[in-house]
């Protein structure tokens, strides 16, 4: 292989890359190269993986542009999305978060078998 052949792969992978949304297996494929070597030029050149980068940040602010579409029009799936992730400091969240300053100690109760979990 010439030295300006992984150029070339470079070149034509970012371009791919692009075009198939930042996904790696099927640009790869459409240039002609495996995987490791994808990861190759990843990360052992710095100007390489900066452009990957950015490419898959220009994807993520596009997915984020759709998800506010739905959010605009309504979607409530789309918004306990959003506010399960983005919104855990006004209390959408499905876990508890706890910190403690000292050692607790957690004990699980079993329910009796014929509890029907009421008080």
């Amino acid at each position: 292989m010439s030295r300006k052949q992984p150029e070339v792969h470079k070149k034509r992978l970012l371009k791919a890359l692009k075009k198939h949304r930042g996904l790696i297996v099927v640009s790869c494929k459409e240039v002609g190269i495996t995987r490791q070597t994808y990861y190759k030029y990843y990360t052992t050149d710095p100007l390489f993986k900066e452009a990957v980068d950015e490419i898959n940040e220009t994807q993520g602010d596009h997915v984020e542009d759709q998800l506010f579409n739905l959010i605009d029009s309504g979607n409530p799936a789309a918004i306990m999305f959003y506010l399960r992730y983005k919104g855990r400091n006004r209390g959408y969240a499905n876990t508890i978060d706890i910190t403690a300053t000292e050692p607790i100690q957690i004990r699980y109760i079993q329910p009796n078998a014929g509890d029907k979990g009421e008080v």
